[in-house]
């Protein structure tokens, strides 16, 4: 190799490794989920599972979970590495009347909830709600929106504590859809309703495995 040729390459080596250190996304910060809370509610691994109960006919379905994540994604807004946790659920019979699929994720400001009600592949509602310190928003019936935090709460014979009560109608994926939920840091989503057009139906936590 000619001396010409080796200044060259040596040139275009320097001239890369200035463009990755000018890159923004190369020296992006991390951003970890930091709050142990929030490390549990969005942790369970493959073999977890929840049972559900449809409160109006009394059948009941599991959902089993099929994928956990811990990775980072890279936000352009921010330019940070945001740690994300969380994992997918998916209903043993799909073409059933239980919703497909639930999903919960969490990233270092909050929690996030999607629970998908249209096939498999379908549409749903999703919600991101801050944590911790959001005790003092009110539900609002009327717009379909709202959170609280509730220290204690008791339904269908359990006994729960720190859940979090949704109503997401502001994000939602279809515009007929919506979802009121309640979900505990320690328990999982224990209960929710569907709103599907004209109809409205309620699930409860029957049992649960969850393996962290």
């Amino acid at each position: 190799m000619s001396t010409k040729s080796l200044y060259f390459g040596l040139a275009i080596i320097i001239l890369v490794a200035s463009c990755k250190q000018n890159d923004p996304q190369v020296n992006a910060p991390r951003i970890p989920v930091s709050d142990q809370r929030l490390i549990d509610a969005a942790t369970a691994k493959v073999g977890s599972y929840f049972v559900y109960q449809d409160s109006a006919t009394g059948v009941t379905d599991s959902f089993g979970v099929i994928s956990f994540t811990d990775n980072y994604y890279y936000s352009g807004i921010d330019n940070s590495y945001f740690e994300n946790i969380g994992y997918l659920a998916v209903n043993d019979t799909i073409a059933g009347t239980f919703p497909p699929r639930i999903s919960i994720g969490a990233r270092a400001s909050g929690v996030e909830l999607s629970i998908w009600t249209h096939g498999f592949l379908g549409t749903g509602a999703a919600v991101f709600f801050p944590f911790p310190g959001i005790g003092n928003v009110q539900l609002n019936d009327a717009t379909g929106t709202g959170i609280r935090f509730l220290p204690k709460f008791s339904e269908n014979g359990h006994n729960y504590i720190n859940v979090y009560e949704v109503i997401a109608h502001d994000r939602q994926i279809h515009s007929e859809v919506w979802i009121h939920s309640w979900f505990s840091i320690l328990d999982g989503l224990v209960k929710f309703r569907v709103f599907d057009t004209s109809k409205s139906t309620t699930y409860y936590l029957l049992r649960s495995k969850i393996i962290k």
